[in-house]
């Protein structure tokens, strides 16, 4: 038997077995979009006690977010948190109640994902800062776009999560930073 071969199924055969089409976690294309380079801090009162300090940076095509707490009183503040604290979203406007264009909570693969359980805790001195390794993270271009952000300006604005806010309210504390900007190519 002669199978003949058009220039569309060609190429569907080729995508069909580049792809893994019938596996459970089929080869992904990487993004070839680029964020292009940025320095930003932004910062974000919490009451009359604590301020977070965003600093935000993309160089070699990796945004790299980091956020500080800042002791802005007089006493010491007491502050507890987990793993899992910080989460990165874009918006495709300054209007950060809008939905997300980007949630890095969002699974962007099959691989399983999860928290570690533990609570750290910080006393943290009167004019002190503090950055916990919970609240850095390093994200690629090909992580950020994947296959569904079009080139354009998006706003990134972290949110962070305390959990000694959570346990007096029995509210998920996520506190936001305001919005800097972020341009995808």
């Amino acid at each position: 038997m002669q199978i003949a071969w058009t220039r569309g199924r060609a190429v569907a055969a080729a995508l069909t077995l580049l792809l893994g089409a019938g596996c459970a976690d089929p080869v992904r294309l990487p993004s070839l979009k680029r964020l292009d380079p940025m320095s930003a801090t932004t910062s974000a009162a919490l009451g009359d006690s604590v301020a977070l300090v965003g600093r935000y940076e993309v160089r070699d095509n990796v945004l790299r977010t980091s956020v500080a707490i800042r002791n802005v009183t007089t006493r010491r503040v007491h502050l507890e948190w987990g793993d899992c604290s910080l989460r990165i979203l874009l918006f495709a406007s300054p209007d950060t109640s809008a939905r997300p264009a980007f949630d890095s909570f969002v699974p962007r693969t099959t691989l399983p994902q999860g928290c570690k359980d533990y609570r750290a805790l910080l006393d943290l001195e009167p004019g002190k800062e503090y950055l916990p390794e919970e609240f850095t993270d390093s994200l690629g271009g090909p992580d950020i776009a994947g296959d569904s952000l079009r080139s354009g300006t998006y706003y990134l604005s972290p949110r962070v999560l305390l959990l000694e806010a959570m346990a007096r309210t029995g509210v998920s504390a996520w506190y936001a930073l305001p919005a800097a900007p972020l341009v995808l190519r």
